[in-house]
Order: structure tokens, then C-alpha cells, then sequence
């Protein structure tokens, strides 16, 4: 009896290979290799490689420990706990200095998914397995003594900035963004499809025309695949972002400048290209007065160049694609949006999103002022402030006296309340200070007029 269905044919070695190495991202595998390479080098060039031979200061059962030449994948708990600790405490970079702390931790968690690639479930960081409690005290040494040391990372990029309001106006304003030319509408995509959505600078080479919505008032954008949503296991309880953003709405039918227009001409021209290639981001034909594309699809490079050549274009600071999502998140945080709809627009699950809310200088104003000491926000009037103060004094003086005058003719609970509640002169350490519900006992009290 034939099959009800038919099933896919068996996938080929290298197309085996090719799907299980893609499961995990590529800086992730180039961050395990990095690490069993340094592991490996002080592995080889370790003069002693006998534990029966190797000074200790911790107590460990050294008849379970095997030789360092044992290959790591087969290394016992104990023979782990044992050369790992050796190994944090002596492992150096290329040119003799210590690593930062941070970094030692990222060699510790290559080596972990190296064994873990290998076959081997011994975890090195997890509290749970006591048989590793040395080395991970060890590791947890070196990091606190390389910190204390002033070693850390030291960037080499700097810090990448959000596109202010005006240079967004610039790009407008100098016909850089548009839909008067197949350049300028492509770029005008690129720079909202980053700004709007959050989008990271690879995510734009795996957009498809069906990742689109769009009405007469909004774009909604779709996602399949991104950094945080995969698709697999661990994104069950998942479900990809759908985000809308409302272009039109209250605003005036011909209103400029209208990103459903310009996303509506994109998808209009480039919708027969999509249909047979796989692809969002299509090259403007090579003749200039031609607003049509080619079937030819932007490279990721090139898609990275958009924004540097923007800014070059309109003579600003140089900028990377990244900026468009710092962008997104710093502007929504800038003007008190919640948290939960920042995250919708990025898909940030981590607090990671904290290092993407850049503060104005008009938030660190009003910060600063509050933490500021009193007189910070006050007019410096000198003359002002010296009338006011004799006056406040001479006022104070007399309202003493003639509190004093009564107090003999009232009761006592009345002259209590009246000296608790009395404000003491300018000319004392503690003027302006209220002593109701104080007792005082054996004093002397001078009020000078």
C-alpha cells in the first residue's frame, strides 16, 4: 500500500554536518575553538605533566587524577578540578599579560561546551557538583585578583551613539532619504527598518517581503528569525515579535514625510523580483533615472555600508548600522515609554537593553540637579539674599522678645507650646530649626535682640 504521505529523502553527510553546525551561532563556535586552543598550547608546552610531581596547597585524592596528556574530553572530575585550577592561575595571552576576569570566565565556558560537544556532561561551573569546588574557588580568585590589579578589557571601538533627531532631519532635508529615487527609497527602508523595529545589522539580509504588512495607516513587521527566536527548543514558550507601527494615524492625508508611502513603493517595485529570489534588499538598476531594481540582492556588507555613507554624505560623524537600534530603544527611553513596549520593539529578553537606552543630556540634567546641593538651583543675588536675611533676623528678634514678654501670664502647657514651637535667631548655629517635642534640662538659654 503506497504512503499516505510523502516524506522527505535522507539528508546527506555534509548536509547533515551542515544543519547541527548551525544550530549554534557562529561567534559562539569560534568562541569554543579560541578556547580549547588556549587550553591546548598550555597543555603541550607544560614543562610537568605528572600530578605526583606537582605542588599543591589544597588536599585532593591524587591517585584519581590523571596525567595532563589525557585529552580533555576524557578527563574524570577529579583530574578536571585538578589541571584547571593550574591552568587559571597560570594561562597568559600571546604577549605574557594576565587576562581580565571576564575573559579567563569566557575560556572556563568554551572549555564547558567543548566537553559538552564531546560527550562529556561533567559541568565545570555549575555549584551543584562539590567535586569541582576547588577550581571553581580558584577561578573566582583570578578574577577578583586581576580586577583588583586594574586589568580589564579595554575596547577598542568606541561606544556607539544614537542618531539624533537633527541628524535624521539632515538626512531628509539633503534628499539622502526619499522615495525620489530607487537609491534613496532603498536606503529609506534600511535606516526605518532599523530605527522602527530594532532590527540587528545581520537580521536585515534575512528579511522577505512576507515579513510586511501594510494598510493605509500602519507597517507591521513580522519577524521569523532573529538573535533571541529561533524557532527551536529552547523558544518554545516563545513566540516571534509582531510589531505595528502607526504611521497615519491623526495626521493628514498628504503629510511628508509618510513611511507607508515609501514602503508601499518599495514592495510595489521589487514584489516580481521577490517571488523568485529569496531575497528583501534588491540593488536600483545602474541607470540613475530609472527607479526600478535589479534581480540582483544587497550583500550584508554593502547593507553595513548604508548608514556610514549617509553620515559621510552629510559630512556627520561616522555611524554603523548598529546605531539604528540604539536608536530605537534610546529614543523611546528618553521620553519615558515602558519598559515592556521598549522590549516589544527590540525583542531584548535581557537587561542586556540597559546598555542600549542611552540617557539625554537633559535627563542627566535634571538627575544631577536633584542630587545637587540646595542653593545649586537658586538665582545668585547676593544683595537679594543679604536684605532678606537682616529682615528675616530683626523679624525673628522681635517676635522672641515678645514671646518672652507673655510667657510669665500664660500656664505652663501654653508657654511649653509656645517656646517648642519658636523659631530660634538667624545669628545662632541652628537658625531656622524647630525644637517642638525636645527636652531640655538644666539649660541656659541667651536670646540676643
Amino acid at each position: 500500500m503506497p504512503p499516505k504521505r510523502q516524506f522527505r529523502p535522507p539528508k546527506s553527510e555534509e548536509e547533515e554536518r551542515t544543519t547541527l553546525e548551525d544550530c549554534i551561532p557562529k561567534s559562539t563556535r569560534s568562541s569554543t575553538k579560541w578556547a580549547f586552543k588556549v587550553f591546548s598550547e598550555w597543555q603541550i608546552y607544560r614543562v610537568n605533566k605528572d600530578p605526583c610531581k606537582e605542588q599543591s596547597s589544597f588536599e585532593i585524592d591524587i591517585g584519581k587524577v590523571q596525567s595532563l596528556e589525557t585529552n580533555i574530553a576524557n578527563m574524570n572530575a577529579e583530574t578536571l578540578n585538578f589541571w584547571l585550577t593550574k591552568f587559571v592561575q597560570e594561562v597568559v595571552k600571546v604577549n605574557g599579560e594576565r587576562y581580565p576576569g571576564r575573559s579567563l570566565y569566557m575560556i572556563v565556558a568554551g572549555l564547558q561546551r567543548h566537553l559538552a560537544e564531546s560527550g562529556n556532561a561533567i559541568s565545570l561551573l555549575s555549584q551543584n557538583d562539590r567535586r569541582l569546588n576547588i577550581f571553581r574557588r580558584a577561578l573566582d580568585a583570578e578574577m577578583r585578583q586581576a580586577t583588583q590589579h586594574g586589568v580589564g578589557i579595554q575596547s577598542k571601538m568606541a561606544e556607539r551613539e544614537e542618531i539624533t533627531e537633527e541628524d535624521e532631519a539632515a538626512f531628509w532635508k539633503m534628499g539622502l532619504l526619499g522615495c525620489h529615487s530607487a537609491n534613496s527609497l532603498l536606503k529609506t527602508i534600511y535606516f526605518y527598518n532599523g530605527k522602527l523595529f530594532g532590527l540587528r545589522s545581520n537580521e536585515h539580509r534575512n528579511l522577505r517581503c512576507s515579513n510586511f504588512r501594510i494598510d493605509s495607516e500602519s507597517v507591521t513587521y513580522d519577524e521569523s528569525v532573529s538573535k533571541t527566536y529561533h524557532g527551536g527548543l529552547k523558544d518554545l514558550k516563545y513566540k516571534p515579535r509582531v510589531v505595528k507601527h502607526v504611521c497615519c494615524a491623526g495626521k493628514d492625508a498628504n503629510h511628508q514625510p509618510c513611511l507607508v508611502n515609501c514602503f508601499a513603493t518599495y514592495m510595489e517595485k521589487i514584489k516580481h523580483l521577490a517571488k523568485n529570489i529569496d531575497a528583501f534588499y534588491f540593488k536600483p538598476n545602474a541607470n540613475t533615472q530609472d527607479n526600478t531594481f535589479c534581480r540582483s540582492p544587497v550583500g550584508i556588507n554593502t547593507l553595513n555600508k548604508i548608514l556610514p555613507n549617509l553620515c559621510e554624505e552629510a559630512g556627520m560623524e561616522r555611524k554603523t548600522s548598529h546605531c539604528l537600534r540604539i536608536t530605537c530603544a534610546s529614543r523611546l527611553f528618553q521620553n519615558q515609554v515602558d519598559e515592556k513596549l521598549i522590549r516589544d520593539r527590540t525583542g531584548h529578553r535581557s537587561n542586556a537593553l540597559l546598555k542600549y537606552e542611552k540617557s539625554s543630556l537633559q535627563q542627566e540634567t535634571v538627575v544631577s540637579n536633584l542630587l545637587g546641593p540646595p542653593l545649586a538651583n537658586l538665582t545668585d543675588n547676593s544683595s537679594t539674599v543679604a536684605t532678606s536675611t537682616k529682615t528675616s533676623s530683626s523679624e525673628t528678634n522681635v517676635s522672641c522678645s515678645k514671646v518672652l514678654e507673655d510667657i510669665e501670664s500664660l500656664d505652663f502647657e501654653v508657654a511649653d507650646e509656645l517656646l517648642g514651637n519658636m523659631v530660634l535667631p538667624d545669628t545662632s548655629n541652628a537658625a531656622n530649626v524647630v525644637i517642638s517635642g525636645s527636652i531640655f534640662n538644666n539649660c541656659t538659654f541667651h536670646l540676643s535682640k
